[in-house]
């Protein structure tokens, strides 16, 4: 990362073609009760019990293009003040993107990116266009997974060939994603907007497992999400579609080779992969229904006998509806993990719903939105931290959000 940053610096002196664009979101919540998941309390949301006004999200993005090559340079600050250092890095990249001499354009991406996989998290730095918050396989991608490496794209546009369908195909070689799984494993997953910085450790429950004598005992009590431990290669592959009649969607495949059995500074390698997908119908009237699921496996351990062996899943279903300057949408989904292993005690067996209703007003570069979400889960490691193995959460959260 320090490399990247003085080749974007180098970059940056270059030329004086430099933009600066940001989001800022002031948020305030009421919420049923308890800690959020993010200071290791039990709530499957971000924000916890009580009233608060907070920093939700505050983006800077410094874009730099060059004027005689077909070269850019982004790098993306994101704060929030539920982050260790409120500031913290969560992009940085090069891209190659030469005008292309036919239907087919390629670009070349080497740095520290999102995938662009979502279609709830379109606003600046990959925060939420749809509401404040993003369904639960969305917001673990945003939690745990960051492309660090090289990424090749390829897409075709249908109108230059008098084609209805619009191609892209993108294929990536990372590291430092090997950690990729803990977050599931030991806090299940969460519905909620919260994004992790490049350098950033995210603390855990404090389960018996990792106290001394426990199953686990070698784990330190927080995970770091883009760390490289084993020294291997992840790679991914995605699909994507679009047709005029206002049909999308996208596929994405993923696998971080992780070895399971490297242990280095109190932190397993992950073996993590998943397919991660939705298909979505746009109508002229403003109106877009849309499925999305992701499911996959997660192990860490010994390869004799593996310490942690989950299957997870997620799905959701999305109705939005936009007119003038508002915007309407519900969305329902269902996730769970399941636990494979024989760690007695670990459990890692989770089960939920939810469902969250939301609102936006938008006028020029300013837009107020209202969320209600109400999420059951039950999750029989609570058990072991002295709670009900089932809660609710259920919150309203009011924000105001300026982009520039």
């Amino acid at each position: 990362m320090v490399g990247l940053g003085m080749a974007f610096a180098t970059a940056t002196a270059a030329s004086a073609n430099v933009r600066l664009s940001g989001r800022i979101e002031l948020r305030a919540a009421s919420t049923s009760g308890g800690e959020p998941w993010a200071e290791g309390g039990p709530v499957k949301q971000r924000d916890g019990s009580g009233r608060d006004l907070r920093l939700a999200h505050g983006v800077l993005a410094i874009d730099w293009q060059d004027d005689e090559h077909p070269l850019d340079a982004r790098l993306l600050v994101h704060a929030a003040d539920d982050r260790s250092g409120v500031v913290d890095a969560t992009e940085a990249y090069l891209r190659w993107r030469p005008v292309p001499d036919s239907a087919w354009r390629t670009s070349l991406r080497a740095g520290a990116f999102f995938p662009e996989i979502s279609r709830e998290s379109g606003g600046l730095g990959w925060t939420p266009s749809l509401g404040l918050s993003t369904s639960a396989g969305n917001a673990w991608i945003g939690e745990e997974l960051r492309t660090i490496g090289v990424e090749a794209r390829w897409e075709r546009a249908g109108r230059f060939i008098d084609s209805p369908n619009d191609w892209q195909i993108s294929a990536a070689l990372f590291t430092g994603n090997d950690t990729a799984g803990a977050l599931l494993a030991w806090r299940g997953w969460a519905v909620g907007d919260r994004l992790t910085g490049l350098r950033e450790r995210i603390e855990l429950p404090a389960l018996p497992a990792f106290q001394t004598g426990g199953g686990i005992a070698d784990q330190v009590p927080w995970t770091n999400p883009f760390r490289e431990i084993d020294g291997r290669v992840g790679a991914y592959l995605l699909l994507g579609h679009a047709h005029v009649d206002g049909w999308r969607s996208r596929l994405w495949l993923y696998d971080n080779f992780g070895d399971p059995s490297v242990l280095r500074s109190g932190q397993y390698a992950w073996r993590t992969r998943f397919a991660h997908g939705w298909v979505e119908r746009r109508w002229a009237n403003g109106t877009s229904i849309a499925l999305q699921s992701l499911w996959g496996s997660t192990a860490m351990g010994p390869r004799r006998r593996l310490v942690v062996d989950n299957g997870y899943g997620a799905l959701s279903l999305h109705v939005d509806h936009a007119i003038e300057h508002w915007r309407w949408g519900t969305r329902l989904e269902w996730f769970d993990v399941a636990d494979r292993d024989a760690t007695a005690d670990d459990p890692n067996a989770e089960s939920g719903r939810a469902l969250t209703l939301h609102v936006t007003r938008t006028v020029g570069t300013w837009a107020w939105v209202i969320e209600a979400k109400r999420i059951d889960s039950r999750r029989d490691a609570r058990a072991l931290l002295g709670l009900e193995r089932r809660r609710s959460d259920d919150s309203v959260s009011v924000a105001v959000r300026r982009d520039f």
